[in-house]
């Protein structure tokens, strides 16, 4: 397959993929099986100064087949090229963080509504729980979901490697189809994790969150100049519902969740949340969508037509080899209410089991790493431990640290996961079994 002449050539182009990322740089090099090397401009000098045969693949971009390059541009319309705005402190406190996994919101409930809750149809799933027949009333507006089903079951229920391994599958072989089933499960994630947050809030009572933000309110109150920390990696909504209604709040917008300067509790949520979105202006997106057969790069490039120049930085800090990457802008996700949901695209990061981003606006990203360097007391709760990009960005800013708190049923794979990044030595660190026993020991100290 002939690669363009034109792609050698410098000025460097923007290399836009089908699956929804673009490159920065020029064709180095083409290898017998079609695949060629992009280098990127923040590589140009290591790579001119290496003489090592290493240097394509240790500093390059391997694109697998011209097929998966949509397009390439000399220039490229930005949204923004202003770095997003820091967060100050005048005062804040801030010593105790608290980190939510998947595993938080499917045990929230308790005392004599947890055995209600176990049979309850739209309860939190966990990944092997995603496609439950429960959830079949949602499945059946999502028919080309469906056909995904019995791979997932072939991947033994396990939703971050099925998921995972679809996506290699997409980025290493030009597979269209295969993409639009993919942007469709995101679509679904999005309407199940609704259902189920409004379901949750609505039929129980007795909801850990609910206690734990209660919690907070008395201990904010006592402790009037400090902050916390919240740390969601759920698309779910149960916690935000409390935070809101306890301390009387709005998340109106994403500036809104880490205001500290009128806010005691900041709320982030590095993957993302079912009300969180990107606007266009289709009535209903996911029809325009699977009608016309889009790809991410029509999506993200066309529809939204949102590129943030910074992604660049962000995207090398975030990659393995440094490489940078532009993408769909960040800053421009809004908070998006029930009514308005059907024209917007999800901004939700799929459940993979090694690809790792960022789903929030950089400005939340910058404060919780920010705001790190001031954290005593490190809560996981119902959380693996195992976000590249939050381990290596956050946990590892954890510098005044003296307590870890490890609510889970399996603590050893949550040390396991984190003691690369987090310095376990000196540390005082308690366990626990379940979110209920947490709680409840809370409010007996």
């Amino acid at each position: 397959m002939n690669i363009p002449f034109e792609w050698f050539q410098e000025p460097p182009k923007y290399f836009i993929t089908y699956y929804g990322e673009i490159f920065f740089g020029r064709v180095v090099k083409v290898n017998e099986d079609g695949s060629f090397y992009i280098l990127t401009n923040n590589k140009t000098q290591d790579f001119q100064n290496s003489k090592d045969d290493e240097k394509y693949r240790e500093l390059c971009d391997l694109i697998p087949s011209k097929n998966v390059i949509r397009d390439v541009k000399l220039n490229l319309f930005f949204s923004s090229t202003e770095p997003p705005k820091s967060i100050s402190t005048s005062g804040e406190r801030l010593k105790k963080m608290f980190v939510f996994g998947a595993g938080a919101s499917r045990y929230c409930i308790f005392d004599d509504e947890k055995e209600t809750f176990e049979d309850f149809l739209w309860k939190p799933p966990l990944g092997f729980e995603v496609f439950h027949k429960n959830y079949a009333s949602i499945l059946d507006k999502y028919k080309e979901v469906k056909t995904f089903i019995p791979y997932f079951l072939a991947n033994h229920k396990d939703i971050e490697e099925a998921l995972e391994k679809e996506w290699q599958d997409i980025i290493n072989c030009y597979n269209p189809s295969l993409l639009l089933r993919h942007i469709q499960i995101q679509f679904y994630l999005r309407e199940l994790l609704m259902r189920v947050s409004h379901e949750t809030i609505e039929n129980f009572n007795n909801n850990l969150y609910a206690l734990l933000i209660d919690y907070f309110n008395r201990y904010l109150c006592r402790n009037n100049e400090e902050r916390i920390i919240c740390i969601s990696f759920n698309y779910d909504t149960i916690l935000d519902y409390y935070i809101e209604k306890i301390f009387d709040y709005k998340f109106n917008t994403l500036s809104d969740y880490i205001d500290i300067q009128n806010k005691k509790i900041l709320l982030i949520k590095p993957h993302g949340s079912w009300d969180w979105g990107w606007r266009t202006n289709q009535v209903n997106l996911y029809e325009h969508i699977t009608t016309h057969k889009l790809d991410l790069s029509d999506i993200y490039f066309n529809l939204i037509n949102k590129v943030y120049y910074n992604s660049w930085g962000y995207e090398a800090q975030f990659n393995e080899k440094g490489i940078g990457r532009y993408k769909a802008d960040r800053n421009a996700i809004e908070k998006i209410s029930d009514d308005n949901s059907k024209s917007s695209f999800p901004a939700i990061l799929m459940p993979y089991k090694n690809k790792d981003e960022i789903m929030m606006t950089y400005t939340m990203f910058d404060t919780s790493r920010f705001l790190s360097d001031h954290i005593e007391e490190l809560y996981l709760i119902g959380w693996k431990g195992n976000e590249k990009i939050f381990n290596e960005h956050v946990l590892k800013r954890l510098n005044r640290l003296n307590k870890i708190i490890i609510v889970n049923p399996e603590p050893n794979e949550v040390i396991r996961n984190i003691e690369s990044c987090v310095n376990l030595k000196h540390l005082e660190i308690l366990k626990f079994n379940s979110f209920e026993e947490f709680v409840i020991n809370l409010f007996h100290e």
